[in-house]
């Protein structure tokens, strides 16, 4: 690559499952959010990224666990994965939509404080999970983020969240607010 490129867009690289390696004649700064897998090959040269996001070839390729240089989980990430268990670390500032949807053996879920948001279908169709606990930095959750969690028992919505979509808790017959 030229060093006098200034912008990578977003998607620049995907599906190019064969890359191993991106050189440069200079320093390059990406502004876009790229893959960390993308980024695992980038950062051997030393190259500045704005935002790294965790996508489902990365969750394939290199597990469960979200790296601290992650700033965003991807849309789909984990969708339908065989996860039991996740935190999302404090690095983490936004979620993709339907991150987690269908995870049907999903029992716990940690998110740390920054998510400002509860994206679109985030733990649809997640039956197992019972207790979810928000962080006080929630303003907002979407559309079918919980729907069909069907043994949901317990969620605190604190009173920072001022938007709750249709359809937030659709069909989660068990579920008693605190």
């Amino acid at each position: 690559m030229n060093k006098d490129i200034g912008y990578v867009g977003k998607c620049s690289f995907w599906n190019c499952k064969s890359l191993i390696n991106i050189r440069s004649s200079g320093k390059i700064h990406i502004y876009q959010s790229i893959p960390y897998w993308v980024w695992m090959i980038l950062k051997e040269e030393n190259n500045e990224v704005e935002e790294i996001e965790y996508t489902i070839e990365d969750r394939e390729k290199y597990g469960y666990e979200i790296p601290t240089e992650v700033k965003r989980i991807g849309n789909g990430c984990f969708e339908g994965s065989q996860i039991k268990e996740i935190t999302i670390p404090s690095n983490v500032r936004d979620i993709g939509n339907d991150c987690f949807g269908y995870c049907t053996n999903l029992t716990k879920i940690e998110i740390h404080e920054g998510i400002k948001e509860i994206p679109k279908g985030f733990m649809k169709y997640c039956g197992q999970i019972q207790r979810i606990e928000l962080p006080q930095s929630i303003t907002k959750i979407n559309t079918e983020s919980f729907k069909e969690c069907i043994k949901l028992k317990e969620i605190n919505i604190n009173p920072n969240t001022i938007i709750i979509e249709k359809g937030a808790f659709e069909n989660c017959p068990n579920i008693n607010y605190e």
